[in-house]
């Protein structure tokens, strides 16, 4: 589209942080980190998104509709939230060695007035089951229980680097959380992950998903 680049709409993964715009497929570790429960991921709605600054800068936005779960169910018949996601890569060089900073922002109001801020175990095993885990013998981590809330809104940030076969990629997260009748909630997290390639292949830089 003319001006904002382009236009999505569907579910899909929301721009905030760089491990979901992360391909599964290419992740450092088999699994994603712990700060993930603070994403807000595939939701229902729309957003604009492009490069900039011959793909050197990303900026992506979208409203949807919070909350929906990962098989496209509604949580209720209210409930909206917003994400956005801009990038930098301040240093590149001929070679593909690279350097990437980012900035993360969402703000939620869930329609059944309450959240439940967790994630699966790192290996998964209740991802398969996310709808009834009650008979399953491993427990969700950091698992906050159902809180009731008005909103809460999750900043971060994102620093990231890659020389030769060095792979250098952290971020750093906080939501605060506006309880209803209760203290509002500080929720810190993050994650820092340092690989390299034992046969000497790199990870190439995506500019267009600002990712590895």
């Amino acid at each position: 589209l003319p001006t904002v680049g382009h236009m999505r709409i569907g579910q899909w993964k929301q721009p905030f942080s760089m491990e979901p715009a992360t391909s599964f497929r290419e992740l450092m570790f088999m699994e994603r980190s712990l700060a993930f429960a603070l994403v807000p991921f595939r939701q229902i709605g729309a957003g604009f998104y492009d490069t900039l600054l011959d793909e050197s800068a990303t900026y992506a936005v979208s409203g949807y509709r919070f909350q929906t779960d990962p098989f496209g169910n509604l949580a209720g018949d209210e409930g909206y939230g917003m994400s956005t996601r801009e990038t930098m890569l301040l240093w590149s060089n001929d070679a593909g060695d690279t350097l990437h900073l980012g900035g993360n922002y969402t703000f939620n109001e869930a329609g059944t007035d309450t959240i439940r801020i967790r994630s699966t175990p790192e290996v998964g095993f209740t991802q398969a089951d996310f709808n009834n885990t009650s008979n399953f013998p491993i427990p969700f981590f950091v698992d906050t229980g159902v809180l009731p809330i008005a909103n809460y809104q999750v900043a971060g940030a994102e620093l990231a680097g890659g020389v030769g076969s060095w792979l250098y990629q952290s971020e750093i997260m906080c939501a605060l959380v506006n309880q209803q009748g209760a203290p509002f909630l500080q929720l810190p997290g993050g994650y820092a992950q340092l690989g390299y390639v034992l046969t000497g292949e790199r990870r190439p830089y995506n500019p267009k998903a600002a990712a590895y």
